[in-house]
This record gives C-alpha cells, structure tokens and sequence, in this order.
C-alpha cells in the first residue's frame, strides 16, 4: 500500500496543506513516514512534542481559537484530531479514501476533507466530531486542497481531475462554478480580501491568478522548479510559493516574483506564517523545517523533525485581549454620576483587526459601541447604576466581521 501511494503523488505530484495562524504560536508539522505530528515552538524553534497519528498524516489545520488541530491520514482514511492545550489526539473520525488536504471554515465549526480518491469531500462538524455531509462530485474528480473565502460562503477546491477549480456555495454544498485551469494543478490560498485565489503547478512550473469576483482566470506566472505548496501573508502583500529546493516570492500588487529564496534539502512542501508575519515555516520533505525571516528573506533557522514532513499548520492569533475596567463617577451640583472606564490592549500587527465592538454580555447581544482600530483604545460607559457591577466584553473584527480576538472583564460600580 505504501508503494501505492508513493506511486499516485509521483503521478499527480501531490502537495500538502495550506493553513494559516496566539502571542507564542505552535506549529504543527504532518511527518508522512512516520505516522507523526512534530509540535514546534516558534519562538524557541524546539520541537516539544510528538504526537502519534493515524498512517501516513498528510495535511493539518488549525481551529480559529486555537484549540485544535486537524490531520489528515491519507493511508488510514480518517481524520484525527488533537486537543492543542494538552497535545493529546481526540476522536479519530472516518472520512472518504486517500484524505489529503483539509481546511476550517473561518467561523470555526467545520472540516471539509479532500478524499482524493474518493471524488467526495467530507465535512466535519467540530463541535461533534462526526461527518454531517458529503458533498459528491463528479465521476473522475480527484480534489486536492482547499481555501476558502474570508467571509466563509464558499470555497474553492483544486481538482487535479479537471483539471479545473471548482467553486462550492458552502450554504448549499453544490459545484456552483466550474473554472478551467491548467494541467498539474496542486495547492491554493486566497487573500486576506478575498479577492484573489493563487494556484500552484508542478508541471509546467506556474502560479495561476484567479479573480473570485469575476471567477476568471487572469493571469499565470512562471515559478521555480515544480512549485508545490504556498501561502499569503498575513497583510495580503506577497505569496510565498515552495519550489522543489527554494522558494519563489510574488508581489500580489504586480504578480511580480521579487525575489528567490534557496532552500536546503530535497522539496519544500507546506507553507504557513506566524500570526504576525515575521515568520514563514516550510516544510521540506527532507526530514526538517525551514524557518525564513520575512522582513529579510533568508532561512534563519532548519529544524530537524520527522521523516518526509508535509503539512504545517500554525496557532490563529490568541482569543485574548488584555482588558481592564475602572469604576469612576463625576459629582455635580445636584447628582452624581457613576461610570465605566474600559480600555484593551489592541490585537498584534498582522491580525488585520479594522474595529473593536465592546458588549455588556457574554451571548454578544448588548453592544454598546463599535470603536475602529485608529482610535483610542477605551470607552467610557455613562450613567451606570450604583451598586452593580458590569461585565464587558471586548471583541476585535476584521472587515468581514470575523472575531479575530477577544477579552472581558468585570467592574463594580462606585459609591
């Protein structure tokens, strides 16, 4: 069986999966020979655990408030999840045949799976841990990897069979748009915005362009020697596109490759940036990971892991924000007015948070102010009654009105 499968990413020159993003985030690496997950530690580049999986784990994603962590088992057919805080595997969840990459919905309650070889796609509910859905595709399909939009209602998934993109209606699971593309398609991303898919090819080495607005292909770009995985920064500004010994980088602005960055080993395979976008993580398939410093384009770092590791996927930004509430009042003439002071540390560069929306419940019901990321991070809230205290929950926004990160804190009224 092993051969077999060697065999079909020899033919199709399968790739691993893309994810993205926790002040001191982990990264999870997918070793394929060994049945295993490397965890490393990104600000000390230690490897702090391993973590046994099912056979042959091929691609991995994290949940956007950091808890878990998905694998694909390509040989055992199922998906196993791992408990982020404790490093320890949850349920193992059956899935279609030959699951190779995966990707999380932005609102964090499911998985959809790529079975390769099945021409399905299962869907995982994160809550339950079950497969509510799969979503059937056409006879001859081979889907490989996924992204999805920012806003969650659809995603694109490459299909190696086409070879074409199809684009799913994630309220509906049905093929809404069929979008040709050209031969040896592997890996995906999409911006931050949205409004653009980036596609790798191992043959003829070349980046597509989509426009998702117009879902049209644009444009092609020449990339190094069978490029393989890539992944967006943080900001939307470059994609970094693994090549068989480096790393090609393309200006999103100009679709330009500025700049080549060389590699050690035998192939670089999944990409995945830190939530800040200091870091970019490469997985090589030659037994480590390469470590490259954005800002300077150089591997600063090889971190020895497991044997033939294929997937990364790096922690989402922490759910936390430093929040802290000040009872005041103000004495006038005739009364006396109680009120709240509450101010928050603002989420970390890079988290792309555009507004902070400061609620007096934790069901997110009684919002009491949306203040945008250029003001001053605090609001005074009036006229508080005496001998009450207020719980406040601060809740950082990206444009999408996707919860990046999150903080509450409670305050009693003066007297």
């Amino acid at each position: 069986m092993k051969n077999i499968q060697f065999l079909l990413i020899a033919t199709i020159f399968l790739i691993g999966s893309l994810n993205r993003i926790s002040a001191e985030p982990f990264a999870y690496v997918a070793n394929n020979d060994d049945g295993t997950v490397s965890v490393i530690d990104t600000v000390t580049n230690i490897v702090v655990d391993t973590i046994p999986v099912g056979t042959d784990p091929f691609g991995v994603a994290v949940t956007p408030d950091a808890t878990k962590v998905y694998v694909t088992n390509s040989m055992s057919d199922d998906v196993s999840v791992i408990d982020a805080a404790t490093n320890t595997v949850l349920p193992t969840i059956p899935v279609g045949t030959f699951p190779l990459c995966l990707a999380i919905t932005p609102d964090g309650t499911k998985t959809y799976v790529a079975n390769s070889s099945s021409e399905n796609i299962s869907i995982i509910d994160t809550t339950t841990e079950t497969v509510t859905a799969t979503i059937i595709l056409t006879a001859g399909s081979v889907p490989l990897c996924l992204a999805f939009t920012p806003e969650g209602t659809e995603v694109y998934v490459v299909n190696f069979g086409g070879p074409n993109l199809l684009v799913i209606d994630t309220s509906t699971n049905t093929v809404t748009v069929t979008i040709t593309i050209g031969s040896f398609p592997a890996d995906i991303a999409t911006t931050p915005d949205g409004t653009t898919a980036y596609i790798t090819h191992n043959l003829p080495n070349f980046v597509s362009v989509i426009d998702t607005k117009t879902n049209t292909l644009t444009l092609t770009i020449t990339a190094g020697g069978s490029p393989n995985n890539l992944a967006i920064t943080p900001d939307g500004i470059s994609v970094y596109v693994s090549n068989s010994t480096s790393v090609s980088i393309i200006d999103v602005n100009t679709n330009v490759i500025t700049n080549t960055i060389t590699l050690g080993g035998v192939f670089g395979r999944d990409v995945a940036f830190t939530p800040d976008g200091t870091k970019a993580y490469i997985a090589n398939s030659a037994g480590f990971v390469n470590e490259i410093d954005v800002a300077t384009n150089a591997v600063v770092a090889t971190i020895t892991i497991g044997t033939n590791p294929q997937g990364v996927g790096i922690q989402p930004p922490a759910k936390v924000l430093d929040v802290i509430a000040k009872a005041k009042k103000n004495i006038f003439l005739t009364q006396i007015e109680l009120f709240n002071v509450v101010s928050w540390s603002r989420a970390p560069t890079g988290f792309n948070v555009i507004q902070y929306k400061i609620y007096r419940d934790a069901a997110l019901t009684d919002l009491i102010a949306t203040i945008p990321t250029n003001a001053s991070p605090f609001f005074v809230d009036h006229n508080r009654p005496s001998d009450e205290t207020s719980t406040y929950f601060v809740i950082g926004e990206n444009v999408f009105g996707n919860e990046i990160t999150r903080g509450s804190t409670s305050v009693a009224s003066s007297k």
